[in-house]
Order: C-alpha cells, then sequence, then structure tokens
C-alpha cells in the first residue's frame, strides 16, 4: 500500500488562519464547484469530528484550502490554511472549529462532500487531496490491498456521468452512480481502487451527458503521498 495508507500520528495539526464560520441554512446553496469530495474510504472514527490528509511536500508554503457542502446544499464552509514553508510530507489534522458540531460529527462521503485543495479560498483550484473524514488516519484497504477513493461530484442535470483516473499509462475506470437525494450540493458519486503501483499524482477526467449529448469533459489533478519502497 502507499505509506499514506500505514496507520501514523500526525506531523502536524493546523488551525484555520483567521476565524470562519460553518454555515447550516435553511435553504440550500448551490456549490459553485463541480467536484465537491475527494474522499478516502476508511473505518469511522471514535473522536469526531475530525478531519485529516496527507498532504505531499509540493504544497510547503502554500495555502490549502478546506470546502464543506452538504448534499442538500444545506450544510457549507470555507475554511482556509498555511502549510508551513519547511513541510516535507507527511500526515497532517486541519482543525477543524465548527457551530454545529452535531451536524458535523455525522457528516460521512454518503451525504457530504469535503475538498482539500490547493490554493487559498477566493479561488477554487483542481489539484486535491484525498480526505479521511471523521475517519481513522488508515484507510480501509480491500482484498487485493487498494484503497477506495470517492468523488462527490455535483454534475448539474446530467442524465449520466462516467469517468476515469490516470497515472502514466494505467487508466482506471470509475463507477458513477446518482446519489439517492440527487441534492444541489452534489447529485454523482464515483468510486474507483487506487492499485499499489500507481505514481503520487492522479489525473481525473469525468464526462457527462445529456439527452444524449456529451458536455466538455471536467478534469482535475489528485495528489497521493508517494509511494513506500517497494
Amino acid at each position: 500500500m502507499f505509506a499514506s495508507f500505514a496507520a501514523a500520528e500526525p506531523l502536524v495539526q493546523l488551525e484555520p488562519i483567521v476565524e470562519v464560520n460553518d454555515d447550516l441554512r435553511a435553504d440550500a446553496l448551490i456549490s459553485g464547484n463541480w467536484l465537491v469530495g475527494v474522499h478516502t474510504r476508511a473505518d469511522r472514527a471514535d473522536d469526531v469530528p475530525r478531519l485529516y490528509s496527507h498532504v505531499s511536500s509540493e504544497w510547503a508554503g502554500k495555502a490549502v484550502c478546506v470546502r464543506v457542502i452538504g448534499e442538500n446544499g444545506r450544510y457549507n464552509a470555507l475554511y482556509p490554511y498555511q502549510m508551513p514553508n519547511s513541510w516535507e510530507g507527511g500526515l497532517v489534522e486541519f482543525i477543524y472549529p465548527t457551530q454545529h458540531p452535531d451536524f458535523v460529527s455525522n457528516i460521512d462521503d454518503s451525504n457530504s462532500g469535503v475538498a482539500v485543495h490547493e490554493g487559498d479560498c477566493d479561488s477554487i483550484s483542481q489539484t486535491f487531496v484525498p480526505v479521511l473524514w471523521n475517519a481513522l488516519d488508515s484507510p480501509k484497504a480491500n482484498a487485493d490491498g487498494q484503497v477506495e477513493l470517492v468523488l462527490n461530484i455535483n454534475a448539474g442535470r446530467a442524465d449520466s456521468v462516467f469517468g476515469a483516473a490516470t497515472s502514466g499509462d494505467v487508466t482506471i475506470e470509475m463507477t458513477c452512480d446518482p446519489t439517492t437525494a440527487r441534492g444541489v450540493g452534489f447529485n454523482y458519486q464515483c468510486v474507483f481502487a487506487v492499485p499499489r503501483e500507481l505514481s503520487a499524482t492522479l489525473d481525473v477526467s469525468i464526462e457527462r451527458l445529456r439527452f444524449g449529448r456529451a458536455a466538455p469533459p471536467r478534469t482535475a489533478t489528485i495528489k497521493l503521498f508517494p509511494p513506500a519502497d517497494p
């Protein structure tokens, strides 16, 4: 498995760089991004809420934004962080203050999208790291030693969605299914397993069909922690 898939204590705990508030609304707020969640499947932790990610040394000294949106669009949060200049890569705990602890403690990849992306929260980058949200710091591996990633997608009015992740000459097809609620926060989930031999970068492409016509593909980059020595 990847080095990031081994249980470990976080190397650093980061607080938001400004005071922020999360918002639980009576009405829905439509998400402005198409990829609203990049989750790693893992067993649930006892001490929640909490947010971990394995962050590459490539992000040393960079701004990082955490975005969270509920499937129905009622819960929203933007949290800005700053990676240390000396960051050498590893597990990060993003401290997540909340005004709605009961609600946030019940968030998982089925009802909310959690995304950690490079850059500040004033812009929407398309470079992400997978999150471990309300989960143990060790992702759950399948029988083949692979780890599942779950992408929460706001596909608008698409009738169907399909996608693939590539790394070098390896391509992984995704299974993309509509959510039960077809929410305004996100309405599709794409799931795929990450083989051990892949490099530390995945290029993701999502295709959407509406009335049989293909919309322009959406693309993003997912940074995995570098693999362990073979």
